[in-house]
């Protein structure tokens, strides 16, 4: 079994702590899943055509790193910026080596008389900062930060609050074509950009190549690698409904029209589930799948040899990868072979209503993602940079970083 210093790493995994779906179609697919799953008969699996695979090759060039945009401001007092962070960030900045600490110092030359408050603040819950955030601001605005890191998961929430202000005006343009496509589509709003990725985790299929000796790209490919395949697919925090998801997205489907509403074609998502049950059937896929329900509990089973093939997130792999000498990655087979996989980020929205503070937080913001900046923050708490050019300082290793940055072009948020 996974030992207690490993599962207590697990545990941190930022995946499955902070991603809680807020899409409909989400929802509905996981309901679907879950009833199916427990027990209903789906017949015969729908014969799959398979689609040539496509390998995404990366195309970015890391752009040189742009000095900090002028200000427009001059301080005659001292200013404060009071941030809102979640625990494990103000962590990492509350000593002097921490990152909000450095982002703070690199302004000082510039903005002499800035000073930052960083509060600790949970996401959720009746105290945390999602809730404090839409309660606040009808009542007493001036007791709202005029900064916070918040999970992308939550904009949705808090831009029919009306909370996170408008950035592409107060940001350069280099910032956001140097940003990858899919945490540019989760902040996007119309033709506004109203929050900044900073970090993000993502899955892969990781395998034992004790056990597995060619990973299988399709689902098709499965039976030829002679070992159990697992995944979340139970009740839980999520991540089951974002594993179907993945593959619904693989072959077509679709979670949203051009005009921005919610679309789910129940077809795509029948044909997932009539695969989930014939790989169960075949034996593929073991039959308690259906109580595995977070990526930590899928992991915990590969780490101790049971089974040859999980789906993990990026951050639980990389706090083991020291210790996981067989194990290797791949991208995630899907029902046709095509490259698919899910991104998650955080991001930084300037909250505030002050013309003049807002510049002073946007100059934070395009401090704080400076690529070093974002690089050596993505790298302490095993996550990744959402910026190209900070991907090759977070990762040293040439082959990961290219298979890291091929699923990051090609990834949905």
């Amino acid at each position: 079994m996974m030992s207690l210093a490993s599962k207590q790493q697990a545990e941190k995994g930022w995946y499955n702590r902070t991603w809680q779906p807020k899409r409909l179609a989400t929802l509905v697919v996981f309901f679907i899943a879950v009833y199916i799953l427990s027990g209903c008969n789906l017949a015969t699996p729908v014969p799959q055509t398979l689609y040539p695979t496509q390998t995404a090759s990366p195309t970015s060039t890391p752009i040189a790193v742009e000095t900090l945009a002028p200000t427009v401001i001059s301080q005659a007092q001292p200013v404060t910026l009071t941030i809102w962070v979640p625990p494990d960030l103000a962590q990492s900045a509350s000593n002097e080596q921490g990152y909000l600490y450095d982002v703070y110092q690199s302004l000082l030359p510039t903005f002499p008389l800035l000073r930052s408050k960083v509060i600790t603040k949970a996401l959720s819950g009746p105290g945390g900062m999602v809730n404090l955030l839409v309660t606040t601001k009808p009542v007493d605005p001036s007791q709202l930060p005029d900064l916070v890191v918040i999970d992308a998961a939550e904009l949705s929430a808090l831009e029919h609050a009306g909370i996170p202000k408008p950035l592409e005006l107060l940001l350069p343009q280099a910032l956001w074509d140097d940003i990858y496509p899919f945490a540019i589509q989760a902040v996007r709003s119309g033709s506004s950009y109203i929050a900044v990725p900073f970090v993000t985790d993502l899955v892969f299929l990781v395998y034992n190549n004790a056990m597995v000796a060619n990973p299988p790209r399709s689902w098709a490919d499965l039976p030829a690698a002679q070992s159990e395949y697992i995944f979340p697919a139970g009740i839980g925090n999520g991540s089951s409904a974002d594993t179907m998801i993945l593959q619904y997205l693989a072959i077509g489907g679709r979670l949203q029209q051009d005009n921005g509403q919610l679309t789910f074609d129940q077809s795509l998502a029948t044909q997932v589930l009539r695969n989930y049950q014939a790989g169960v059937d075949t034996g593929v896929i073991p039959a308690n799948i259906r109580g595995l329900s977070t990526f930590e509990d899928c992991w915990e089973l590969y780490y101790a040899g049971e089974v040859g093939m999980t789906n993990v997130p990026y951050s639980l792999f990389e706090r083991s990868r020291s210790q996981l000498t067989r194990s290797r990655y791949a991208v995630i087979p899907t029902l046709n072979g095509e490259t698919t996989t899910l991104a998650h980020s955080w991001v930084w929205i300037i909250v505030t209503d002050d013309p003049d503070k807002q510049v002073l937080a946007a100059r934070y913001i395009e401090a704080a993602t400076q690529p070093k900046q974002m690089a050596d923050w993505a790298r302490s708490q095993a996550l990744l940079p959402t910026r190209r050019s900070a991907l090759s300082l977070a990762i040293d290793d040439l082959p990961f970083r290219q298979f890291l940055e091929s699923l990051l072009s090609n990834a949905y948020p």
